[in-house]
């Protein structure tokens, strides 16, 4: 488990420094979703406004991008 949480929060800061998300298309569509929810639930516990705002800016991204990606497969 623990090996799981290192290459998310690499793919993360990789995508963060990058300015995109295509360091996160390696990562399986469903993996997203546990991101995305994961993030979600960090802005919302989180009692500074610009966490709220990033982490759901970054939750935003790890969707479309699994919207993108689930598109792309049925194609």
């Amino acid at each position: 488990m623990a090996k799981l949480k290192t290459a998310i929060l690499r793919a993360q800061e990789t995508a963060d420094i990058t300015g995109t998300s295509k360091a996160l298309t390696a990562l399986s569509t469903d993996l997203m979703l546990w991101i995305a929810r994961d993030t979600l639930t960090e802005g919302i516990v989180s009692p500074d406004v610009d966490v709220r705002i990033d982490c759901a800016e970054r939750a935003l991204a790890l969707i479309n991008t699994y919207l993108l990606e689930a598109e792309l497969c049925k194609q």
